[in-house]
């Protein structure tokens, strides 16, 4: 019995990983590379090769969610954009982001990230974890 329990859970962790997953992120550069600063969902795709359904499905995620790339959209918490994403800033210690585009990235099955041509009208400025204008 317990053999096969450890047996159905290997598949079912096989076919969880085959799912085609379509990632999305918002970032800035910093000195040690690039930070992550809004949280976007995830999407299942219909295949590993729908790279143009996943920067589709990203594209439409940055429009709803920051009114295309407006840092100062209030969001439907009452919190602007920027504010949001100097929040996640500074939760991963970078309290002071000094005039930083935010670009849009896509990803495909845990492949490579790809740019999509998305940048933040506004640079990103956070002083002491709080959003202000550049």
């Amino acid at each position: 019995m317990k053999s096969l329990l450890i047996l159905l859970f290997a598949i079912a962790l096989t076919r969880s990983q085959d799912e085609p997953e379509c990632k999305c992120r918002s970032y800035v550069h910093v000195a040690e590379g690039e930070l992550d600063v809004l949280d976007f969902p995830s999407n299942m795709a219909s295949s590993c090769s729908a790279g143009f359904e996943c920067a589709g499905f990203c594209g439409g995620e940055w429009t709803l969610l920051t009114n295309d790339g407006d840092l100062n959209h209030i969001m439907l918490d009452g919190i602007t954009v920027g504010q949001h994403m100097c929040t996640k800033a500074a939760s991963s210690g970078y309290n002071e982001i000094s005039s930083e585009n935010v670009y849009l990235n896509w990803n495909l099955c845990d492949g490579p990230w790809y740019f999509d041509g998305q940048i933040s009208r506004q640079p990103l400025c956070c002083t002491a974890g709080t959003y202000s204008t550049c």
